[in-house]
């Protein structure tokens, strides 16, 4: 289950909570993107995805990167180049 405010009881609630940084694991990161987790794996392995950071073992993505990346690959027509790393 994740986190979110309601889940605590009222006397733990504090701003802190509500406005520190939210990080998304591979899986949630994939859905944020509309793309696969084994495409986001190996653009991370090959070279190319968004930014991301290792927490111990855990690869997580800061949702503002994912939309900076994802913002940097639009193009207006089908002969446009895509940025691709």
């Amino acid at each position: 289950m994740y986190r979110t405010k309601s889940n605590y009881p009222s006397a733990l609630v504090d701003e802190s909570i509500t406005t520190a940084r939210r990080w998304l694991r591979v899986g949630l990161a994939a859905v944020h993107l509309g793309i696969g987790v084994g495409t986001l794996n190996k653009l991370r392995t090959y070279g190319g995805g968004p930014r991301y950071a290792k927490l111990g073992h855990t690869v997580v993505y800061d949702p503002t990167d994912l939309d900076a990346w994802a913002t940097e690959r639009k193009v207006s027509i089908t002969s446009e180049p895509v940025r691709v790393a």
